[in-house]
């Protein structure tokens, strides 16, 4: 019986860009201290740069989110313009309410 090697698995692409601490640990939910833009009253209700309804900014702000991660701010106003979007970012990151808050605005 002759050797067979196994198939050649096909590697991963190498990640090109990493998440610093500020997309993690300083911005989301998980940073203290409020967001002006989110807990302007007045309105424009705003998260990030990109402007949401109040009930979204008051939601965001009642779960914590302070302002947008890095996936969140490329995702979020694409997706509002009706675009697809493709995201790939580490797990923490914010990825599903970078498709969710679009989702519930629509």
């Amino acid at each position: 019986v002759a050797y067979v090697p196994p198939p050649q698995v096909k590697q991963p692409a190498p990640v090109t860009s990493r998440p610093n601490n500020t997309d993690r640990n300083r911005r989301g939910r998980n940073n203290a201290g409020p967001n002006k833009a989110v807990l302007n009253e007045a309105g424009p209700y705003r998260f990030g740069t990109q402007q949401v309804s109040r009930d979204v900014a008051l939601a965001l702000k009642t779960i914590g989110y302070k302002e947008p991660t890095r996936i969140q701010s490329d995702c979020i106003g694409p997706l509002l313009a009706g675009n697809d979007v493709v995201g790939q970012a580490h797990t923490g990151t914010g990825k599903t309410a970078a498709f969710g808050i679009p989702l519930v605005e629509q």
